[in-house]
């Protein structure tokens, strides 16, 4: 079900800003007007107003359109009415309505200049507006009556659903007179002053009803149709333009800038689980060389720390700078930096490590074995060694002392 609203209205007629009028009707009903200047209309600020601008600075007329997107509509329009305009196309605004079956477009023209300027006295008044629609196309109408508004010295005339007119009143009859021999059957709405009638409107012309308003706004409030009218803000003039041009000059630009940041973000994101595995790797070799070297251990849930902790102990246990332990800064370079030197297996037990390692070649092993025996306190035995290939696989035992 559809809610109501309230609906806001404002009419910049030739007078803006200095002088506007606006009208609202609530949801329950009614319609209350105001006049002032636009900066008095600030208690529209945050409202979706619907703006309405003078219909005499307006053409409107009518187009063939080729059966493609709506931009591509826009863009042949003014090809299409060039001839029947008196001003440079380039210094148009150009807005279309609903295309018929037949591919003709209702077609709405005004002065770029004077199209900003309307915009430019909302901004300043801090106003936006929802629709911006000629007054001409919010006059009141039923099929078959057109409709005749008097507005002091203009005056607005709405033949059907998208064409209409607006000028001088000096110049009414003329338009009345055009075709003399067909009654216009006419509704004609007139402002409270406006002078006598007799003199204005011919009597060919068929009046079906006539009435008296206080001000503009109340007709084009109470006559407006949404589906009935051209909204002007399109094209260039359409809400988000600016927008829509930005992108247009700096999309490439942009669109490699964060092109290059999600290659960033993957390779940032790809390094960071190829270190996360490679961290898991390194944890289960440290767990495993654990094991291998504590085989009394049945729980390694810190194997680094843990680690670390027998090591501690160790060094307690031996005695200080006469054990084992501290010639290890002796021995570990001399076993890393043996040609082709590969570590496979360590293994602590009975005061002495084993260690299962791969090395370049038999003459390798030889002088690494004297290299280690000339370390104070240390024995040296290799208990195996095999040639596979182009290496040498050995089992190395080092302890302190003569224990070996």
């Amino acid at each position: 079900m559809k809610t109501s609203v309230d609906k806001h209205f404002l009419y910049l007629g030739p007078e803006a800003p200095h002088e506007v009028t606006w009208a609202e009707i609530p949801a329950y009903g009614g319609l209350s007007t105001g006049r002032g200047s636009l900066a008095e209309a600030s208690h529209l600020e945050g409202r979706k107003i619907i703006v309405f601008v003078p219909g005499t600075e307006i053409l409107l007329s009518e187009a063939n359109v080729p059966r493609s997107r709506r931009q591509i509509m826009l863009q042949s329009i003014p090809f299409a009415l060039e001839e029947n305009l008196c001003d440079d196309v380039d210094q148009l605004h150009f807005a279309i309505g609903p295309v018929s079956e037949k591919r003709i477009a209702p077609v709405a023209v005004v002065d770029k200049d004077r199209m900003a300027e309307w915009l430019a006295m909302l901004d300043e008044a801090e106003l936006k507006a929802k629709r911006i629609i000629p007054s001409s196309l919010a006059l009141p109408i039923t099929d078959g009556r057109e409709t005749l508004v008097l507005n002091g010295n203009e005056f607005l005339w709405r033949k059907n659903t998208w064409a209409g007119f607006g000028g001088e009143t000096g110049n009414l009859a003329f338009f009345l007179n055009s075709e003399p021999e067909k009654k216009l059957p006419v509704r004609i709405f007139a402002a409270a002053d406006q002078p006598d009638l007799a003199g204005i409107i011919p009597p060919s012309t068929e009046i079906l009803e006539q009435r008296e308003y206080s001000e503009l706004i109340e007709i084009l409030a109470e006559g407006y149709q949404g589906r009935e009218a051209i909204d002007l803000l399109q094209g260039e003039f359409s809400p988000g333009a600016e927008w829509k041009e930005f992108w247009h000059k700096w999309r490439l630009p942009i669109t490699a800038t964060v092109l290059i940041c999600l290659m960033g973000i993957t390779g940032f994101f790809l390094d960071y689980f190829r270190l996360k595995s490679a961290n898991r790797t390194l944890d289960r070799q440290i767990k495993t060389i654990y094991l291998q070297t504590f085989p009394e251990s049945r729980k390694v849930d810190f194997p680094r720390h843990q680690m670390e902790q027998k090591l501690k102990d160790l060094r307690k246990d031996s005695g200080g700078t006469s054990s084992f332990l501290s010639t290890y800064d002796q021995t570990v370079p001399l076993l890393t930096g043996a040609p082709g030197f590969n570590l496979n297996s360590i293994r602590f037990k009975n005061d002495h490590f084993e260690f299962e390692m791969e090395i370049r070649d038999l003459q390798s092993l030889d002088k690494l074995k004297n290299d280690l025996a000339k370390v104070p306190g240390v024995d040296v035995v290799i208990k195996n060694a095999e040639t596979k290939g182009d290496r040498v696989k050995a089992r190395l035992q080092i302890s302190t002392g003569g224990d070996a």
